[in-house]
């Protein structure tokens, strides 16, 4: 319906979120997630500090391309400087609570480590797409990305640092993992079927692509089957969703940035 009002007063929104948590590396997952505030990032932040270091190396006679950016003080400068500074902006934006400010240097740290491992990393490691080791490492490098992304939304939706240390801390096991597989299966069916549906099933814009849901391009979901149509079986799992999404209304929940 949101889209059917759009394209009837003629207003296409960009897209903001592509399925970030398919991602295989946290540079991708930052280009998929909250694209829009990215951009503008990227754009007036970013990109200014980054033209600021490179025209400073260049007056001084030091190398801004790829090679400079495989040493120590070129990698510091290129890299690691602007993205510490970007990220710790972006996670005070989102809140002005100190655990919002551990946000933004934890993904500081993963982007930095992922700059590094694509620019030191020697060529004769890298497998090529397609092949069994290739579709390995991918599912390896998209559970990693997955594993950073939920460490740092810990700090992101806990209320203080030292939560969100003691939610980590039971996370990975210090104070047991749970109860017995009995009496907690129906919460890891729950959780199987929810990790089938991020991983598995194509996000909204890749659903409508053939209808142009939002400025730029979809990503082509590879089953074409899974795309909507105007017929009677998407109509009848359209409202068996949404009856089930009506019957799970309930509670409150407070605005993700109502202490800002």
């Amino acid at each position: 319906m949101a889209i059917g009002l759009a394209r009837m007063f003629n207003v296409i929104f960009p897209q903001n979120f592509d399925s970030p948590f398919k991602s295989p590396s946290i540079i991708e997952f930052w280009q998929r997630w909250h694209m829009t505030l990215t951009r503008f990032i990227n754009l007036y932040l970013y990109n200014w500090i980054a033209l600021a270091i490179v025209r400073s190396r260049t007056t001084r006679g030091l190398g801004i391309n790829r090679k400079a950016q495989a040493t120590p003080s070129g990698f510091l400068s290129m890299i690691v400087v602007p993205t510490f500074i970007t990220m710790s902006l972006i996670g005070i934006w989102h809140g002005a609570g100190l655990q919002f400010a551990v946000f933004g240097l934890l993904h500081s740290v993963f982007l930095v480590i992922n700059h590094a491992w694509r620019v030191f990393r020697p060529i004769a490691t890298r497998t090529k797409a397609g092949t069994m080791l290739g579709t390995l490492e991918r599912l390896a490098s998209v559970l990693l990305t997955y594993l950073c992304a939920m460490i740092g939304m810990v700090f992101f939706r806990s209320a203080s640092v030292d939560n969100g240390i003691e939610m980590l801390a039971g996370m990975f096991g210090q104070h047991g993992f749970g109860t017995s597989f009995g009496s907690g299966s129906r919460e890891l069916l729950w959780i199987i079927l929810l990790y089938a549906i991020v991983w598995g099933l194509p996000n909204t814009q890749q659903l409508l692509d053939r209808y142009e849901p939002v400025l730029g391009s979809v990503r082509r979901y590879p089953i074409g089957w899974l795309r909507w149509r105007a017929n009677l079986t998407w109509g009848i799992l359209l409202g068996a969703g949404f009856g089930v999404a009506l019957l799970a209304m309930g509670g409150t929940s407070e605005f993700i940035y109502f202490q800002f």
